[in-house]
């Protein structure tokens, strides 16, 4: 597979990398550590072997990327205790930068190790039958979110425009459009809008909003280890309790004094049920009894799912800018869930859930046990 990479700038090839890993079976997120030479992307494996934290730094130059470029990533990968840092170009390295990664847990990805990559990845995916990218969705009206957000990339309410724009096939459930290309392209806007504008801790709460927003996609797609982790990493597995009463919208945290704490565990609740995943529905279920005493069976059947379709729903939260907000950072806030946001999953789980219920266990119970929960 041969592709020309002198076409993409510095962001659109990190996207690639980025999806690239995904599709090669690691749980990806866009990070940016301070003094840290550029550090792009941490991957995490969960899979047994070659488990563990991975950091990827990419570099989309025509010419040699040197040794202070190497020696900068090492001490990322130092401090962060990572298994390996991956620094990823198409062109090359001197051998100042090969001499120095010699011996040591840095890889370094050149042009030629880099196309190996992607012809691995498209024989896997003719091994697996994964049709060819449907890209449909890339339509005038993408063009225009995108030409915006490359304009004005500070605005929130761009990426937001956009995000809406690709979660609406996922509402709709169009079959034709709800390709795991489309999911990859909600995730990617997603981190770009966290680093772009929620960078600066005054942010978190936004932050963190964002980060449910690639939970609920990961849900969806069946990529649920991976959801799992990010959910844990966020001060979002709370419930939001007002005078002992649970209130509706306990999604995310909706204001700057911390009474929007809430969670988007339910629908892990509810896939976890499907799958027959016991383990992870003890623990999601004894972690909400932590925060009220009313039975979670109660709740999940009061404030989120009709008892008919108990465990068989997901949560669609509505997206949207409080008034508030300046026109360069602006506030993510959510609104309130009702009935109408509630849809039948099946469609994903007969698109997307491809593994057995063990498969997903044994993945799932590596979070568990990195977080010390099992």
């Amino acid at each position: 597979m041969v592709i020309d990479f002198s076409t993409m700038d510095g962001y659109e090839f990190e996207d690639y990398i980025s999806n690239l890993f995904r599709r090669l079976g690691f749980d990806v997120e866009a990070t940016n550590y301070s003094n840290d030479g550029g550090v792009d992307l941490v991957a995490t494996f969960n899979q047994p072997i070659f488990s563990g934290k991975y950091i990827i730094q990419c570099k989309n130059w025509t010419g040699p990327v040197g040794q202070p470029e190497v020696r900068d990533l090492y001490g990322v990968v130092m401090d962060q205790r990572a298994n390996k840092g991956i620094l990823i170009t198409p062109s090359d390295y001197t051998q100042q930068a090969y001499d120095f990664a010699n011996g040591k847990n840095i890889e370094l990805i050149n042009g030629p190790v880099l196309s190996g990559l992607l012809t691995m990845d498209s024989e896997n995916s003719k091994a697996y039958n994964t049709a060819k990218p449907n890209d449909a969705f890339r339509n005038e009206r993408y063009s225009y979110y995108q030409k915006a957000i490359i304009e004005d990339p500070k605005k929130v309410s761009n990426y937001l425009q956009m995000i809406r724009y690709l979660r609406g096939f996922v509402k709709e459930q169009n079959s034709e459009m709800c390709t795991m290309e489309l999911f990859n392209d909600i995730i990617s806007w997603t981190d770009k809008l966290i680093n772009k504008c929620f960078k600066t801790t005054s942010k978190t709460a936004e932050r963190e909003v964002a980060t449910m927003l690639k939970v609920e996609a990961l849900i969806h797609t069946g990529r649920l280890a991976e959801a799992t982790e990010y959910l844990l990493k966020t001060n979002a597995f709370r419930v939001q309790r007002i005078n002992g009463t649970i209130l509706r919208n306990d999604f995310v945290v909706t204001n700057r004094s911390g009474n929007g704490k809430g969670i988007f565990a339910w629908n892990l609740l509810a896939v976890f049920r499907h799958i027959n995943y016991v383990q992870g529905c003890e623990l999601i279920t004894a972690r909400l009894e932590s925060f009220s005493e009313a039975p979670v069976e109660d709740l999940f059947k009061k404030h989120y799912y009709d008892e008919g379709t108990l465990g068989c729903s997901f949560i669609y939260p509505l997206l949207g800018i409080d008034a508030s907000g300046s026109r360069k950072t602006g506030q993510l806030t959510m609104a309130s869930f009702s009935t109408s946001d509630i849809k039948d999953p099946s469609f994903f789980y007969e698109k997307f859930y491809k593994k057995s219920s063990k498969e997903y266990a044994q993945e799932i119970d590596q979070i568990f046990k990195l977080h010390c929960l099992i």
